[in-house]
């Protein structure tokens, strides 16, 4: 989906993509951190 909002060249589908994703990496990268480990 984030591929395909950014060829479609719209904006808001790309902002909207951007968003979704960096949200799941985000939560990703979170949950990878061992329990103890965050600052």
């Amino acid at each position: 989906a984030y591929i395909a909002a950014l060829k479609s060249r719209d904006l808001g589908k790309v902002d909207a993509a951007c968003r979704k994703h960096l949200k799941s990496a985000r939560n990703t990268l979170l949950t990878s951190i061992p329990e103890g480990q965050q600052p």
